[in-house]
């Protein structure tokens, strides 16, 4: 599948994204397609990559909930940075 996606159908995904969607956006929004959907590995090595992400403050929980088409949840935003450490999207940990 990547080989297909990367040789085969993403230079038309690149076309499309640029002349189709984002050429008829105003600006500054743009159109990007969603690749990972070709790409999509089987459950435990998503949730593995999930886990991973939000372990090391890469990304928030509510972030992975969207990707797996979840709702958020409270405190979701919030990143884990160094390990089990919590803080807000704006940054400083001891502000709570």
């Amino acid at each position: 599948n990547l080989d297909l996606l990367t040789w085969g159908l993403d230079p038309w995904f690149v076309m499309l994204e640029r002349e189709v969607y984002t050429d008829n956006l105003p600006s500054p929004q743009y159109a990007k397609l969603n690749r990972d959907a070709l790409l999509r590995t089987d459950l435990s090595t998503r949730y593995k990559a999930h886990e991973t992400a939000i372990k090391t403050g890469w990304a928030s929980v509510n972030e992975r909930r969207e990707i797996e088409d979840l709702g958020p949840i409270v405190d979701g935003d919030l990143y884990l940075w160094p390990p089990n450490r919590q803080f807000g999207v704006e940054g400083d940990p001891q502000n709570d």
